[in-house]
């Protein structure tokens, strides 16, 4: 048996220089460099998914080095991933969905996901199987809950306070997608793995988003100030806006900020930065719907 990745080939999407410019202009932040916009042309026919159909989607995020440009995150869906590794032929389907949680009275229990139920159980833990031909037992794969669950003042955010049980499966079994190897997934996430994939860039995100108080404070850098306000931004966006909240943040900063990655990061700065954000740049999101009425503290 092998375990090499294979690359989608069937019906392989290709972009026409019209459609290069459009997505560009249209479908791409502005913060992604030329490189950076190739990288992602490429990786959108290698996977062959098409971004005109939402399919998958570039997100530039700095990380908490200072870096000269912020770094390229791809993501997409999960039936994204599903319709990957489909053009395989050798994905079959879920085989196997169990979850850890811990009940009221401390006992840990292993339950099908019909069985959560959320006023009485923690979760701990999605585990995922895949029958992928070629193995002889399903590809598993375990995400844990303090690994990938965005929380905002201790409490979980976003889908994850809604639909804690779903937006964990799809991180287990995105797992299991890439353990099976059937196409190459480096580098690419499902939109529910945003969170964990951008920590992994910039560690202090979440610390720097759990430490703040109803106390005004400005944080240590440029960096942090955007940090601070993404994390607010991606617990308080409506459901499934959070991706246009941030694209719709970073081009109203770049306007009446100006660049980030090039402003000199003072305090003067900092603090100019923050108070574009709790006044201006809120406001203008609670107008577009993006965020409720409120400020990252």
């Amino acid at each position: 048996m092998s375990n090499e990745p294979t690359t989608p080939s069937a019906n392989n999407v290709t972009f026409s220089q019209q459609k290069l410019q459009l997505i560009r202009e249209t479908l791409v932040p502005p913060e992604i460099t030329p490189d950076q916009f190739d990288l992602f042309i490429n990786i959108c026919k290698h996977l062959n998914l098409d971004p005109f159909k939402r399919q998958i989607f570039a997100l530039p995020f700095r990380g908490k080095r200072n870096d000269e440009q912020s770094r390229l995150i791809v993501h997409t869906s999960i039936e994204g991933y599903r319709a990957i590794s489909a053009r395989s032929g050798r994905y079959e389907g879920i085989a196997f969905e169990k979850i850890l949680v811990t009940d009221k009275d401390g006992t840990d229990q292993i339950l099908t996901p019909p069985e959560f139920n959320p006023a009485r159980h923690k979760l701990v833990s999605a585990t995922v199987g895949l029958h992928v031909t070629g193995y002889r037992s399903p590809v598993y794969a375990t995400a844990l809950w303090d690994s990938y669950c965005p929380t905002y003042d201790g409490k979980p955010s976003g889908l994850w306070l809604k639909h804690p049980l779903l937006m964990l499966l799809k991180c287990a079994e995105a797992l299991a997608h890439r353990k099976a190897a059937l196409a190459d997934f480096s580098g690419v996430y499902v939109t529910e793995e945003l969170h964990a994939a951008m920590a992994e860039e910039a560690p202090d995100a979440k610390q720097t988003a759990r430490k703040t108080t109803k106390k005004t404070t400005t944080p240590d850098s440029l960096t942090e100030c955007w940090n601070t306000v993404a994390a607010y931004l991606e617990a308080t966006a409506p459901e499934g806006k959070a991706d246009e909240a941030l694209v719709a943040a970073m081009n109203f900063l770049e306007k009446t900020f100006g660049d980030i990655g090039t402003a000199e990061d003072t305090p003067e700065n900092r603090q100019k930065f923050m108070n574009t954000c709790r006044g201006p740049l809120l406001n203008y999101l609670a107008e577009e719907g993006l965020t409720k009425k409120g400020a990252p503290r």
